[in-house]
């Protein structure tokens, strides 16, 4: 059962986050009871056309620059998948195993030994709190003094570039699909007590078993390398709740914000970042 989200309920964002658990809740019941496993099983987004799974979608990694590490652990490097503004997301492979996985080496850790350390205890919070609607953290390590997550490695798009290729989500069954999954996901993360903080459609990996919620804490992260003066935490602009633009600090119902938002951005005209019912009652 999706565990109740500790928001208010002071906006009609989080009345409809709620309604969308209820119906989770509802069909994992249903089907349950009929013997059949899996919520959601039946409806999913459309692939393009011309695709025959996420798989194929999938973008192809960056070539390795000459700064990159080739290597890390037991972990071989072959390109990159992403970069952020305090880590870097390589494609990897498991040297003992042959599995391939992503690797998230952090940016800019300070030397400080308590900063490392409290960076070391998140990851490894972060690596217990995730569930089946989000990517699976293998393990956490450092080499040296590079400290890096270990993650499953998804193939597909991310839900943004798919939007921005495909054109907007208009499909009602899978736009519901899209929204019960997130909200879902949301919920597991803060029935273990954490907030993801940057929930936003470049963070959300659409896959053939279906959407997959990735960079998860990422900005907590941060926090907990954010020592030096004029560090700070973040979240993206667009998907980020007023109270936490403001610096009044960020909790579940930010959460809650950035889901709206994304289903409003992905079901708008591209480019439209005004969202009719992402208004802001006294917060979420």
């Amino acid at each position: 059962m999706a565990a109740e989200p500790p928001v208010a309920d002071t906006g009609r964002m989080a009345t409809t986050y709620r309604q969308f658990l209820a119906a989770a809740d509802s069909r994992t019941a249903h089907l349950a009871s009929a013997g059949r496993a899996g919520p959601m099983a039946e409806r999913s987004i459309r692939l393009p056309t011309g695709a025959d799974s996420w798989h194929s979608c999938a973008r192809e990694p960056a070539p390795l620059g000459e700064r990159d590490r080739r290597q890390i652990g037991p972990y071989i490097l072959h390109g990159r998948l992403g970069t952020g503004g305090m880590s870097v997301v390589y494609a990897g492979v498991h040297r003992p195993s042959g599995r391939a996985v992503a690797i998230k080496i952090m940016r800019d850790v300070l030397d400080d030994h308590g900063a490392q350390s409290r960076l070391l205890r998140e990851m490894e919070a972060l690596s217990v709190a995730t569930g089946p609607r989000s990517v699976r953290i293998l393990t956490v390590g450092h080499d040296g003094d590079d400290h890096f997550l270990v993650m499953e490695r998804l193939f597909g798009p991310n839900l943004w570039d798919f939007v921005t290729r495909n054109g907007p989500l208009r499909d009602r069954e899978a736009l519901a699909h899209l929204a019960e999954v997130l909200a879902c996901g949301l919920a597991d993360f803060h029935a273990r007590g954490v907030t993801h903080r940057d929930l936003k459609p470049a963070n959300v990996m659409l896959t053939d078993t279906g959407p997959v919620i990735v960079d998860l804490g990422i900005a907590k992260l941060a926090d907990a390398t954010a020592t030096m003066p004029g560090s700070q935490a973040f979240a993206t602009l667009g998907y980020a709740p007023p109270e936490t633009i403001l610096g009044k600090g960020t909790s579940a119902s930010a959460d809650v914000w950035a889901w709206g938002c994304c289903l409003g951005v992905v079901r708008s005209t591209l480019g439209e970042t005004t969202v009719s019912f992402c208004c802001w009652e006294g917060g979420t």
